[in-house]
């Protein structure tokens, strides 16, 4: 046998490596603080040697810029506050939402036991008592306050949205007085940004959303009752008119905050600063003339901008026929780019006013089937076609209401399903 190979040769080299390593150790930690001060400085050194990549000297930029201003409405800083200081989920309840996100797709969640699902509902409730002091509270002034309009058309998923892992409550849209798609009509008119909060939260694409979730209804008399009751307006031009002046607020102040930077800073950077989300800032610096552009030059393309926004007020004070002249031709012939493909919310005023007039009608005649019987339901006049009543039919245990009015060739006429009547809560 060979002496490496031996067992107390093997067992020595094994504790020989250990206390070298031991030593080396108790050498490090124990250095002089001079000594381990220049090997960090050394380590420094060599760290700032790497050159940051592209996106960590946009950030480092982006982290120097001043922040944007918050002069919010009493009504949107109260809310705020109560918002911050909901309590934080339970733990129990932070482990429910963490499995469910490890799900994989495909694969069905776990069923929540009887304590999670208390705790999600106390966790919602509590978040639906922050709201409603500003859900209920007066109006809020969006021209007087562009920071608040800011807030809402950019991050109005989020506001909406449980912290801390919970989901968007529908109930806010849903619920059967509206009391949120109240608040925001006349927030904007114009349709900015692609699958964001920015194009949800236009005066049009608002009563877009509110008609979509009623297209049915399945819920007790009391309820039917209850929401035709309060059942929101159809956009007006007034509507429109007020979401412009927002608008117009709105680039005057983001004009402001850009003339108050560094001239050199890069309209990209001040973009992202201004409205926090790189992907809406992209969206507009696509439609800017020149995409290099710095922030004083997007101050001034902002102002003229805000010039036309007022030019496209003054065509809503024009006679009806004459609007829907204009309406009918080309609105955005003249207007540059970052307006001319925002005006989608106003070309679809119209057709989306008749939708929101016609669910209108559909509850009401809903509520004349529940409560009168089918001849009162058919006795319902159609908005959309004036001297005609809408259409009740009944089959399989439901009751379609529908209008012959069509304003898609390629889609179906509008219609409403009434489901049989439930006990109220």
């Amino acid at each position: 046998m060979k002496v490496w190979e031996r067992p107390f040769v093997q067992l020595f080299a094994v504790f020989l490596l250990l206390g070298l390593f031991a030593w080396w150790t108790f050498q490090t930690v124990s250095l002089p603080p001079v000594l381990r001060d220049l090997f960090e400085e050394d380590s420094a050194i060599a760290t700032a040697a790497t050159p940051p990549t592209e996106e960590e000297r946009f950030q480092q930029e982006l982290s120097r810029l001043p922040a944007p201003p918050e002069n919010h409405a009493p009504e949107v800083v109260a809310l705020l506050q109560r918002l911050r200081n909901l309590p934080p989920p339970p733990y129990l309840l932070q482990v429910a939402r963490q499995r469910d996100l490890a799900v994989r797709q495909g694969e069905n969640a776990p069923a929540w036991n009887p304590a999670e699902l208390a705790a999600e509902a106390e966790s919602k409730a509590a978040f639906l008592a922050a709201w409603e002091p500003f859900l209920s509270g007066p109006p809020v002034e969006w021209e007087k306050y562009p920071d608040s309009a800011r807030l809402f058309r950019g991050n109005l998923l989020t506001l909406i949205e449980i912290p801390d892992g919970g989901k968007i409550l529908d109930e806010l849209f849903l619920d059967p007085d509206f009391q949120l798609i109240k608040k925001l009509q006349g927030l904007g008119t114009l349709r900015f940004g692609s699958l964001s909060s920015w194009s949800l939260t236009d005066t049009v694409m608002l009563s877009k959303l509110l008609l979509d979730k009623n297209e049915s209804f399945q819920g007790s008399d009391d309820l039917l009752r209850r929401t035709v009751t309060s059942f929101p307006l159809p956009p007006s031009v007034d509507d429109l008119r007020s979401g412009l002046r927002v608008d117009r607020s709105l680039f005057l102040s983001a004009a402001e905050y850009f003339e108050g930077l560094p001239p050199s800073t890069s309209a990209q950077l001040g973009l992202t600063g201004f409205l926090a989300e790189p992907q809406d800032a992209g969206w507009f610096l696509g439609r800017l003339p020149k995409p290099d552009l710095d922030v004083i030059g997007l101050a001034a393309h902002l102002r003229q901008a805000s010039q036309q926004i007022s030019s496209l007020e003054q065509k809503t004070f024009l006679p009806y026929q004459a609007w829907r002249q204009w309406l009918a031709g080309n609105p955005a012939q003249g207007l540059p780019v970052i307006l001319a493909d925002s005006l989608r919310g106003i070309e679809e005023f119209e057709t989306t006013r008749t939708r929101h007039q016609l669910t209108r009608a559909f509850l009401k005649a809903a509520l004349a089937f529940r409560e009168a019987g089918l001849d009162a339901s058919r006795r319902t006049p159609d908005p959309a076609r004036p001297g005609q009543f809408l259409q009740v039919e009944t089959s399989d245990g439901k009751t379609v209401i529908s209008t012959s009015w069509q304003p898609d060739p390629s889609t179906e006429p509008p219609s409403f399903t009434l489901w049989p009547a439930t006990e109220s809560p």
